[in-house]
């Protein structure tokens, strides 16, 4: 196992081609390049001797104009050279300050992969970006970990695995072993011939999402989605539309009946998550995974007429009661059961992304030897937000939310904001601990420590 005494982790950046070119923010994702280039800075020089992990999504190769050539382009790995080129040479400011990083003989840097730049598998993408961070003819030592194997390291005390986290979602679950045969083929200039199909959740993207956020840009960007997006684009679609976005989600659902249910049903075991058969578990329970889209769908359809502008207040008012993804204490119900399994196997830190919600907060476990504490820490996003208003604010706030998603691109774009997070783990004086920060007007913030005690089995969070 990889010893370290520091590693600082950021995932879901969402690098992508800017519509503007270079220099110009359109409504992209990512709208921090200079923040992000001071962070990587302050970590050059306050963060020495360091492990830093951009795990995953970092990178945006679902980010695509639409047009005919949007369905495909995901699964056009034979462009991916001058696209992957594109994207670097839009945002110089984020690639000079990792190339400084790269050349500094006391940091490393290990890439992963998530479900929007699966494709960092490929050594003709790694090689376009190490040329990037190269001053030299040499490349940098750069660290891939992009088969779908997780990094782990020991810190000081704690074991402690970093992965991306779409292996969680069924929806957005990448088929490795499909990107593994795909390189293969590559590498005998047969990469014509692969196999590999994107997930369902990146498939809606390309045939949906891309088309509806030319309009509504907000589907990307308002958390909780499952809850609020569904609703409010049956409120705000035109007629003739409606079936566009039903028809994509339907096929969706069906296209998922072939990867694996990852919301732990109590007859699958937890371990098979993280197997290459994994993918023929999937069966009947996907539909126990994947129905309750279908369910929403036709609740949005029989209740039509109710879902005017009173209404569907009412309806976001009970989501955001509800609503615990900017809560960072507040544990993820449909994952902590794997994350339990993980911590029960010997894992003492679980360090994900891909979710876009900040999180840290303590998992319970029984290990063979007895019980334990684990820690989960999500390192958050550095792409742009949007949230609901407050459940009890007036109504006069709710129906000026409601007008700014309607009122065009610009107004309801403005309504996004930036949280910018990152976890750290530390070793040293002989105790481990673990923080999750924001990198906030120039500097970093504390939003969550914890500190190891191996003795006891636990950590315990810090004042």
């Amino acid at each position: 196992m990889w010893q370290v005494n520091d590693v600082i982790v950021i995932s879901d950046v969402h690098l992508s081609t800017k519509k503007g070119g270079a220099g110009k923010d359109g409504q992209e994702l990512f709208q921090a390049d200079e923040a992000l280039g001071q962070f990587l800075t302050w970590v050059l020089r306050e963060a020495a001797d360091s492990l830093v992990v951009l795990n995953g999504d970092i990178l945006d190769y679902l980010s695509i104009s639409p047009g005919p050539e949007a369905k495909t382009a995901v699964t056009d790995f034979l462009h991916l050279p001058e696209r992957t080129r594109a994207i670097v040479e839009d945002h110089p400011a984020v690639f000079d300050a990792l190339a400084r990083l790269a050349a500094s003989p006391r940091h490393q840097i290990v890439f992963t992969a998530g479900n929007h730049d699966p494709e960092l598998i490929f050594p003709s993408v790694q090689q376009v970006i190490e040329k990037r961070l190269s001053n030299s003819a040499s490349a940098p030592p750069l660290r891939w970990f992009v088969q779908g194997d997780a990094l782990a390291l020991q810190v000081g005390a704690a074991r402690t695995i970093v992965e991306h986290g779409d292996v969680l979602d069924a929806w957005n679950r990448v088929d490795r072993s499909a990107m593994r045969s795909a390189v293969s083929l590559a590498s005998r200039g047969l990469l014509s011939h692969h196999r590999y199909q994107a997930p369902p959740g990146s498939r809606l993207v390309l045939d949906c999402l891309i088309s509806l956020k030319q309009d509504y840009p907000w589907v990307e960007l308002l958390k909780p989605e499952t809850s609020t997006v569904p609703h409010l684009l049956r409120y705000y679609l035109p007629k003739e539309r409606l079936p566009e976005f039903k028809d994509a989600l339907f096929s969706y659902i069906q296209a998922a009946k072939n990867h694996l249910v990852v919301q732990l049903c109590e007859e699958v075991g937890p371990h098979e998550l993280f197997m290459e058969a994994a993918g023929e578990l999937a069966g009947a329970e996907s539909d126990s995974a994947l129905g309750h889209f279908r369910k929403l769908w036709n609740d949005l359809n029989r209740q039509a007429t109710a879902l005017r502008k009173n209404s569907l207040i009412s309806r976001l008012r009970q989501a955001a009661v509800k609503d615990s993804f900017f809560d960072v204490a507040a544990a993820d119900a449909g994952t902590y059961k794997v994350l339990s399994f993980l911590v029960g196997n010997g894992a003492d830190l679980l360090i994900h992304g891909h979710t876009h919600s900040a999180k840290a907060y303590k998992v319970a476990a029984r290990a063979a030897d007895g019980d334990k504490d684990g820690l989960y820490l999500n390192s958050g996003t550095w792409a742009q937000l949007m949230r609901l208003p407050a459940h009890d604010g007036g109504d006069d706030v709710w129906q000026q939310f409601l007008d700014d998603l309607e009122g065009g691109e610009a107004r309801g774009f403005a309504n996004g904001f930036q949280r910018l997070t990152f976890a750290r783990v530390s070793s040293g004086r002989g105790q481990t601990t673990a923080r999750l920060g924001e990198w906030k007007d120039g500097s970093p913030v504390e939003l969550a420590a914890y500190a190891f005690a191996p003795e006891r089995r636990t950590w315990e969070q810090e004042s």
